[in-house]
């Protein structure tokens, strides 16, 4: 989950940053983010859903060029569904449980 209209504010504002052409040393990138960002920019054409070997040998070329700047990449993936989501159910699911183990004890 990233920052709401963080890319949108880091493209109308340039005047507000510098650029700095990283090299050895070792960074954090949203895993999903760089993937969509990818397949976006690299404009492959889809026709049947499944073009993986021009989007595997786009993602190694640009796994090569931060290797050639020494740069290390560490990309988080995050889950599917925000934790509070599995708490409600979590919650639930024992509420649930306990009712049966009680039913179960009246009779």
């Amino acid at each position: 989950m990233g920052v709401s209209l963080l890319q949108t504010f880091l493209r109308n504002n340039p005047s507000n940053f510098t650029t700095y052409r990283l090299h050895s040393t070792t960074i954090v990138v949203d895993g999903p983010n760089i993937a969509n960002n990818l397949y976006e920019e690299a404009s492959i054409l889809n026709q049947f859903n499944g073009e993986y070997l021009q989007y595997e040998a786009l993602v190694e070329r640009y796994l090569l060029n931060m290797r050639k700047c020494e740069v290390e990449p560490i990309f988080v993936f995050d889950g599917l569904h925000e934790v509070r989501i599995f708490s409600k159910s979590d919650a639930m699911l024992n509420v649930l449980l306990y009712g049966i183990n009680t039913y179960y004890l009246l009779f």
